[in-house]
């Protein structure tokens, strides 16, 4: 026997069509025309068995009908005589002659003993109308309804039962053909299932358009989502105006696209502030021991540049030190240790390490606080947090200013500000306070206030707490910094966040 070579094997694998069978069945607007056709075409076909059963029994109860009004027309027209049946009629009555005929064409009648009087030749199988049957027939307490199919395979409706007429009584069997009725009922049927094909290719080619539309507000996010990169994140997509899910989806993908552009504003906004913070330091300290290099000549002078130098050293370590706990807290490897705290006590402690640096300032240094306020907070970052605010409080003040720290508890809440009467905050710088490494400067009074880091701390301890913290000042009418956080136990509900 001849076999294939393996190309022609290859040729005639059916796995090719499998594999494009099944890439089909993974697209969703093949999923979802083939599941409007196939949901229709059931309800098609089901619409097409309900429409034939209700045809059917609309065809059995109109033949019934037909029969029992030509029943009560036997009884108008038929009489006996010497007991034999009798049609009395006007033969000159065209209608009467009509009706009779129709009664008569296919009719049998018998007597209680089953013994024939007359019978019609179109009336079907009368053979099997035995005198049995018959007798049967006259005791039944109404007439009963019988299908039967002659020899040719057509099909009669048949009411056969006890006929009384006066003090005699007959059995009377009406037939009436259903085939002719039938045919029609067929060919109407059979035409519907005969469009039914080209119904579901047109179905098929309106589901694909319709799937299409559907699926294209998926293929835009799709292909926006293609080229979104650092420099295309002020893409944005329309919304349909529909109000449907494909809205809510493309609303909340430019939603994320604005998030994912202000962090990445934030993290360019980083790396540029951290830079220059960095080289600032470092750019000092080669500056000096160049210098250094070139004109100590002696033990004094060297050390004198070594000191200097540390002194910046220093510095670029509070930076390192500060950025390291910064990266840890939105990494999220900053825990808090929750623990029963008095507030009042930590609050008044941590102003107490101002009262000296504030009187010899010049300043006005205020504590309120309840006598005894609890909450559940972390005692080290609590600390931090008011130290931070206090210190900031302290450096953008002059002499003759105040500042006032106050406590108190608001239902499940406790509040905690920072108030002082410097020289406020502009609008412009509002919006920024808590970033990181953004300072607002005051050439005309110490220009350096520390590296920028203290408010994004802030930040995140409230946030960390489930708090919250926000600014209230203007510009010359100085600054207040209100923190709320949860005063209750809220071990269950903690959460370390990152520095948005």
């Amino acid at each position: 026997m001849a076999q294939l070579a393996p190309e022609q094997q290859h040729e005639y694998s059916p796995r090719p069509l499998l594999h494009l069978l099944t890439i089909a069945s993974r697209n969703m607007r093949v999923r979802l025309a083939f599941g409007y056709v196939f949901l229709v075409t059931v309800l098609l076909l089901a619409a097409g068995g309900i429409f034939r059963a209700a045809l059917n029994n609309s065809i059995d109860r109109e033949a019934r009908a037909l029969l029992t009004e030509r029943w009560g027309g036997v009884r108008g027209y038929l009489t006996l005589s010497e007991g034999r049946p009798i049609w009395v009629y006007e033969s000159g009555d065209s209608v009467q002659v009509e009706a009779v005929n129709r009664l008569r064409r296919r009719l049998l009648i018998a007597d209680a003993n089953g013994n024939l009087l007359e019978i019609s030749d179109r009336f079907p199988l009368a053979d099997l109308e035995t005198r049995e049957a018959l007798r049967a027939a006259a005791v039944l307490a109404e007439p009963a309804f019988e299908s039967r199919t002659d020899n040719e395979d057509r099909e009669y409706l048949i009411r056969r039962g006890p006929f009384p007429h006066r003090d005699t009584l007959l059995v009377l069997a009406l037939a009436q053909p259903l085939e002719g009725i039938h045919r029609e009922s067929r060919t109407v049927i059979r035409w519907f299932f005969w469009t039914l094909p080209a119904l579901i290719a047109l179905l098929g080619a309106l589901a694909w358009q319709m799937a299409g539309r559907a699926l294209l507000p998926l293929r835009q996010l799709s292909k926006a989502a293609e080229v979104v990169s650092s420099e295309t994140l002020s893409l944005r997509i329309s919304p349909r105006g529909a109000g449907d899910e494909v809205d809510v989806l493309t609303v909340q993908f430019n939603e994320m696209l604005d998030r994912l552009e202000r962090s990445f504003e934030r993290v360019k906004r980083f790396t540029i502030d951290a830079s220059h913070e960095l080289r600032t330091p470092i750019t000092a300290i080669r500056g000096q021991l160049e210098v250094a290099l070139i004109t100590a000549r002696t033990k004094e002078d060297y050390r004198a540049a070594i000191e200097t130098a540390m002194e910046d050293v220093e510095r670029l370590s509070k930076i390192v030190r500060s950025m390291l706990l910064l990266s840890q807290a939105e990494s999220g490897q900053v825990s808090l240790q929750m623990l029963l705290l008095d507030l009042s006590s930590a609050v008044k402690e941590a102003a107490g390490h101002f009262e000296l640096p504030a009187a010899a300032k010049g300043l006005k240094l205020s504590v309120v606080a309840p006598e005894h306020c609890m909450a559940q907070v972390d005692p080290i970052q609590f600390e931090r947090l008011a130290m931070n605010l206090l210190s900031n409080a302290f450096k953008y003040t002059r002499p003759g200013d105040s500042i006032s720290v106050t406590l108190s508890r608001f239902e499940s809440d406790v509040v905690f500000t920072v108030a002082d009467t410097g020289p406020g905050i502009a609008a412009e710088h509002l919006p920024y306070i808590f970033d990181r490494f953004y300072r607002v400067r005051d050439d005309g009074h110490d220009a350096d206030k520390g590296i920028g880091l203290g408010l994004s701390f802030v930040q995140w301890i409230a946030q960390a707490h489930g708090g919250n913290v926000e600014v209230r000042s203007a510009e010359g009418q100085g600054a207040a910094f209100v923190v709320t956080l949860p005063a209750g136990d809220t071990a269950s509900s903690l959460r370390v966040l990152p520095i948005d």
